[in-house]
């Protein structure tokens, strides 16, 4: 059998009580009042779960259908209206695209 890397993010938690740890994780990487987008499947909208994401200042959440795969040009049309929204949102480049 053939393994293959994979690069991960920089912190998985797993185990009761992971989320409640979900501020303090992300604390250190703010930069001054710029936001989190925090982008979470369209299942969880009107549920507990939403409630719970550690929001600050402009922090924003944006419920995504997941049911298919979101295609490049859905992320591309909501990274350019969230610019145009809260001007702290820095340009982001898929690594696709960078190559």
């Amino acid at each position: 059998m053939a393994f293959r890397n994979f690069k991960m993010v920089g912190y998985v938690v797993y185990g009761r009580g992971s989320f409640n740890q979900l501020d303090e994780i992300l604390s250190p990487q703010r930069k001054g009042d710029a936001p989190f987008i925090f982008l979470v499947d369209h299942f969880f909208e009107k549920k507990p779960l939403a409630g719970r994401i550690p929001l600050r200042g402009k922090d924003k959440v944006i419920f995504v259908d997941v049911t298919f795969e979101p295609k490049t040009s859905y992320v591309d049309k909501l990274a350019s209206q969230l610019r145009q929204e809260l001007a702290a949102v820095p340009r982001w480049t898929s690594p696709r695209r960078s190559r």
